[in-house]
């Protein structure tokens, strides 16, 4: 049997070593929010087609997202961990009826009882500003994570935000690849869009680099501009500019009305030729909102996003302004929404 002794420490040595670090982790573990949210999903397809690989695409699964958000720690530089759990059971699927995009499926169609995965984000923070690495949920016009299925996509790289200067809202950021909404494992970004005849714009294929950079800033208290440049590497270039105004009529009626621009040029080889305007009027009573949205494109492909993700160009979107190259004469849509109920934090 071995034994050690160590030297006594006074008490009160002990208890302030031990205070320190839990006065340091309050504001840490205060500002620390941990919310989860449940989806339950089913999709019922017929494709239609020439000789189509399948004829129907059906599934119905339930997901779960918790998402957990922490405060920084106390002094000049605050320090801070985020996570994602993402879970997605099947209900219901196989048979020749996989591929909705809403759960894991192999080229057979096979698909596994449950998949999911777990993202982790460290952050720090000086002043105002706050650099965060790691599993990332963009909801920027130039790269916005797509969750139109059972689980969110996500992407991995760097952010770095600051509001040091009033009404001045700094982003910049790279991202070296994304998990599908249906997957569980990372990979390289790929560069969507498409060409006159139907068929994807050539590009370089996949790339490790998609960087952005924009500012938004505030010309009034209802009025704001904001400005971006992203670029996919060896595949395509993109300007945004945004302008938008929001009005309160009174009684509980607000309209906000809202510019958006897109120029998408490509890089290298790759055939991306694109400029799109949307405009977006939108009527709110409290939770509920009415919209009419005209969008117009022109040139000689749709409007390119990186490993597909939402386009942003209208939000609500009636289509996915990808779909639609060459001259669109202006279309219009509306599109209704509304907040049925919401529970206190």
């Amino acid at each position: 049997m071995h034994s050690t002794s160590h030297p006594c420490l006074p008490l009160s040595t002990l208890m302030g070593g031990c205070m320190l670090p839990l006065m340091c982790q309050a504001q840490f573990i205060d500002d620390s929010q941990l919310a989860l949210g449940a989806r339950n999903f089913y999709m019922n397809r017929d494709i239609h087609g020439d000789r189509p690989p399948q004829s129907k695409a059906e599934e119905w699964a339930q997901g779960f997202v918790l998402r957990y958000q922490s405060g920084f720690t106390e002094g000049s530089v605050g320090l801070g961990v985020d996570g994602l759990g993402l879970l997605g059971l099947k209900l219901d699927s196989g048979g020749g009826t996989a591929h909705t995009g809403a759960l894991l499926a192999d080229r057979n169609g096979d698909v596994p009882g449950q998949y999911g995965s777990l993202g982790l984000t460290a952050k720090a923070r000086v002043a105002r500003s706050v650099l965060s690495i790691g599993t990332h949920e963009p909801l920027l016009p130039v790269a916005f994570r797509n969750d139109t299925r059972l689980l969110p996509q996500t992407f991995n790289g760097a952010r770095l935000e600051s509001r040091d200067i009033r009404d001045l809202d700094v982003t910049l950021g790279r991202f070296q690849d994304v998990r599908q909404r249906n997957s569980t494992d990372y990979e390289d970004l790929q560069m969507s869009a498409l060409a006159r005849n139907g068929k994807q714009v050539n590009g370089r294929g996949a790339s490790d680099s998609f960087s952005y950079s924009g500012a938004s800033y505030a010309l009034r208290p209802d009025l704001k501009a904001s400005y971006f440049y992203a670029q996919l590497r060896d595949n395509y270039r993109q300007h945004y500019a945004n302008l938008a105004h929001s009005a309160a009529l009174g009684r509980g009626l607000s309209l906000k009305s809202e510019l958006r621009y897109f120029h998408s040029t490509g890089l290298g080889q790759a055939e991306v030729d694109n400029r799109y305007l949307g405009v977006m009027e939108t009527l709110a009573y409290r939770g509920h909102a009415l919209s009419l949205i005209y969008q117009d494109q022109r040139g000689r492909s749709g409007l390119p996003t990186s490993a597909a993700p939402t386009p942003t160009a209208s939000i609500p979107r009636p289509t996915s302004p990808s779909s639609t190259p060459g001259r669109t004469p202006g279309s219009c849509a509306t599109a209704m929404t509304s907040r049925a109920w919401a529970c206190p934090a």
